[in-house]
């Protein structure tokens, strides 16, 4: 909206007060009712979108011609600018197809879209079993008395009903059976009765090479925006790996091993610290702190996410000391609790929600900067961190201030060491869940491990064990007595 507003602001403003807004997300699974927060969706009916857009046009002056089928670009000869938005089965594109090089690629699900008024205050997906398949159902709101209702299935389910066969009362009829507990009595409506046979579709995906062309007789000229070039085949494979894992699981009756990833989770939930379900909010860096304190925003950003339903959630990498941290906008420890937002985030956390809570911790060893990513356009400074002291070698190439200390002795190690050993037991008496040690990214503990004299003197050890001593010296100073660790 704020790119619209720059061009169109009283149409920007006009749309945005038509939004309809909900935050939750509603899940329906096996009797189960699931409900998270947090997540923030706008949606408005297409009529009420056109109709401010018609009344913009109206205001400035501009002709609206309805009821016109158009054939081809050719019917306005004298036009500037043609812009071509007629759906799916555009004859434009189709007119133009050498110049637009379209790849229509068609999903295998089936999906009719209908409405009911029946008004849900979250976006809610609703699954529903039968002796053939899975349905589900996607509901929202998008006025003050409409919700639209789109039913999906595998199209090996929707053959097994015999909705190929079905004509749209009929298709409604079984929707309206199949979520009669959701529905509450409510009935299921359609406006595509313009549609010949079933209104049941497959979703397309329209790629063109070109967006754009000249209708002049000049060479075709280059679309405002480029096309991406294309994934690598790997990540195509495991995209549709992926969907055919859920499309099987979906179809069959038999129980399938987890892959790794869910079952490392469901294995975390025999320690001490349960997890309620799968979902864990990761750490995610916002170099929001003021002098390594966390303040109301961390507040909003770990209370918000610990209330919407995850059974985890993860504080971003906090670091054991002041020369520790990634930037000066970084988290370090003994600050989770020193402050009332702080005091506030954690109680939250706690006391207000069944979510566990996690903690981070990491030193940022040579990538340590001397701003955060968004202070200035310029490069920024990595060589020296914000209590003015250095983990670079010396010299250094990308060293600017001529301080750069020597790698690691065995007292700085010891130091450091020391430092996370006191943000453990920190993090322990404020009542975090769950321990993380940082080793990745570059940072203190994995630049060990690197072939590099840049964090420690192990560091340029011939073979990855010696390599390893420290990282694992620090991981088995902070284990936790009597607690569950997983190097």
């Amino acid at each position: 909206m704020d790119v619209m507003r720059q061009w169109d602001g009283p149409t920007a403003d006009e749309i945005q007060l038509a939004f309809n807004h909900w935050d939750d997300i509603e899940l329906l699974f096996k009797g189960r009712t699931i409900r998270s927060g947090g997540h923030g969706f706008v949606g408005i009916g297409r009529k009420k979108l056109l109709n401010i857009l018609q009344s913009r046009c109206e205001n400035l002056g501009v002709k609206l011609v309805f009821e016109t089928e158009v054939e081809s670009d050719t019917e306005y000869p004298d036009a500037d600018l043609i812009i071509a938005s007629d759906g799916i089965f555009s004859k434009i594109r189709t007119q133009y197809q050498e110049a637009f090089k379209p790849n229509i690629i068609v999903r295998p699900n089936r999906y009719i879209w209908l409405g009911t008024r029946k008004l849900y205050d979250a976006f809610t997906f609703d699954f529903q079993k039968t002796e053939h398949g899975w349905f589900q159902a996607h509901i929202y709101k998008f006025d003050e008395n409409t919700t639209t209702f789109i039913v999906e299935c595998p199209e090996q389910v929707w053959l097994a009903h015999g909705l190929d066969g079905a004509d749209q009362q009929q298709s409604i009829a079984f929707c309206e059976k199949l979520f009669a507990g959701t529905l509450q009595g409510e009935k299921l409506m359609t406006n595509a009765r313009h549609l010949r046979g079933s209104a049941w579709l497959a979703f397309q995906q329209v790629k063109c090479e070109q967006w754009s062309l000249f209708n002049g007789q000049t060479a075709y000229p280059q679309p405002a925006h480029q096309p991406r070039e294309p994934a690598p085949a790997r990540r195509r494979l495991s995209s549709k790996d992926f969907e055919r894992w859920f499309g099987d699981r979906a179809a069959c009756q038999c129980r399938r091993p987890l892959p790794p990833s869910a079952a490392h989770v469901h294995a975390a939930t025999c320690a001490q610290s349960p997890l309620k379900n799968r979902v864990v909010v990761s750490p995610m860096a916002q170099y929001s702190a003021v002098d390594g304190v966390v303040g109301d925003f961390h507040l909003v950003h770990l209370g918000g996410r610990a209330l919407g339903g995850a059974a985890m959630v993860v504080a971003e990498m906090t670091c054991p000391s002041a020369d520790a941290r990634i930037t000066p906008a970084a988290r370090a420890c003994g600050t989770m609790r020193s402050s009332r937002p702080g005091r506030a985030s954690w109680l939250t956390c706690t006391q207000t929600s069944d979510a566990r809570i996690g903690i981070q911790i990491g030193h940022a060893g040579p990538q340590g900067s001397t701003n955060a990513p968004w202070d200035d356009a310029g490069p920024i400074s990595r060589c020296r961190t914000a209590a003015g002291r250095c983990w670079l070698p010396r010299p250094s190439p990308i060293c600017r201030t001529g301080k750069c200390r020597a790698p690691m002795d065995r007292a700085d190690m010891d130091r450091v060491k020391a430092d996370f050993v006191a943000a453990t037991r920190r993090a322990a008496e404020a009542g975090f869940d769950w321990l993380e040690l940082h080793c990745a990214h570059g940072y203190l503990l994995s630049g060990s491990v690197r072939r590099s004299p840049t964090a420690a003197p192990m560091s340029s050890a011939a073979h990855w064990r010696d390599r390893l001593r420290y990282p694992l010296e620090v991981f088995t100073e902070c284990a936790p007595p009597g607690r569950p660790s997983d190097p």
